[in-house]
């Protein structure tokens, strides 16, 4: 039985995407609805875990260790769970409240000094808007959460093209892609998304720094779908903060230069910096970048090498300011939403 508040939340997480799929289902089955109560709380609870572990089975991008795959609640909650849900069909729930909810959810869990924060929806939208995708860009958050950004940016094309509802999912599926080592948070952004109009299915769990481990941790990661160079927009908000690091040796491994600090031996480096290489590598020439960071990342003499890392790769082009006020509760950086524009890619700056 499922006691810690993370256990707790994260059987909850698997229980909504169970009945976000059983919605989905039910328009084009005659089978008859898992989710529904049964004869008994053990009835219930017993075709409620068949039905997740066969849901389990076929996502191992989100659900990676034997352990994740199995309901951990008692019978009589997740009878009652189901009892709640039932007469609800949760794709029709509205997705900005949805997602929001599922930021501030996920947020309460969390503990501190992990660099994780609730990113304001006004942050989130005036960010979406000022990199205006469009139907030609492939989109990637390699820090995705509860998927605030990549929610935002399906909300915006479907007020850019209404009654393109089909081709707009489709376009999210391919179109939309999310990285995070949070399977709990994994879990909320495919449930959100779902919600929007799915591009759910390019959302996996992983570790997007440490590349070297992709091959034995996150072979999910491996293939052309999450391969440098290929995404015209990123958008994230990293994890952050002076204590929350990338050792020397994980970046060296990694390839991530920009933690030699511009000397020329590997330090441990602010998590944040590393984000800001793993997104240019991740764009194609060209490609826009929007990152929200500290601004003593490009205002202090202690990080004077990032302008010097900065300048012959990425390019300036819009500094929105984030007010003090709008991380108040989770921490006290002054920070800003940067727009870069990639203009050279490692072997130019190199060769």
């Amino acid at each position: 039985m499922a006691t810690r508040r993370e256990e707790q939340l994260n059987q909850i997480c698997n229980l909504l995407l169970l009945k976000l799929d059983c919605d989905r289902r039910a328009h084009s089955t005659d089978d008859p609805p898992i989710f529904c109560p049964r004869s008994s709380p053990s009835h219930t609870a017993r075709e409620v875990r068949r039905a997740f572990l066969k849901l389990a089975r076929a996502s191992p991008s989100v659900f990676l260790e034997d352990s994740d795959r199995e309901l951990r609640l008692s019978d009589e909650t997740i009878a009652l769970a189901v009892e709640r849900l039932a007469p609800y069909r949760l794709m029709d729930v509205g997705v900005a409240s949805m997602a929001v909810a599922f930021q501030v959810l996920r947020a309460a869990t969390l503990k501190q000094g992990e660099g994780q924060f609730f990113t304001p929806q006004q942050v989130i939208q005036a960010g979406v808007r000022l990199l205006q995708v469009g139907w030609d860009d492939l989109v990637i958050d390699p820090a995705c959460g509860t998927g605030g950004f990549l929610v935002e940016v399906l909300l915006e094309m479907q007020r850019k093209y209404p009654g393109h509802e089909q081709d707009l999912s489709r376009w999210a599926r391919e179109h939309v892609c999310g990285i995070d080592k949070d399977g709990i948070a994994v879990k909320l952004t495919k449930a959100v998304m779902q919600i929007a109009g799915d591009g759910s299915a390019s959302c996996v769990r992983g570790d997007s720094v440490r590349t070297h481990l992709w091959s034995t941790g996150y072979r999910q990661l491996l293939g052309g779908c999450y391969q440098d160079g290929r995404f015209s927009v990123v958008l994230t908000n990293p994890p952050f903060g002076v204590n929350l690091k990338v050792s020397a040796a994980d970046a060296q491994q990694a390839g991530l230069d920009i933690a030699k600090c511009g000397g020329a031996e590997f330090q441990d480096l602010e998590i944040g910096l590393v984000f800001l290489q793993r997104a240019h590598q991740l764009l194609r020439v060209g490609g826009r970048l929007g990152i929200i960071l500290p601004e003593t990342y490009f205002f202090s003499e202690n990080y004077k090498f990032v302008l010097e890392w900065l300048r012959p790769r990425l390019k300036p082009e819009v500094v929105l300011n984030v007010p003090m006020e709008a991380f108040q509760g989770f921490c006290r950086a002054k920070t800003n939403f940067y727009v870069f524009r990639k203009i050279a890619g490692e072997e130019q700056v190199n060769g």
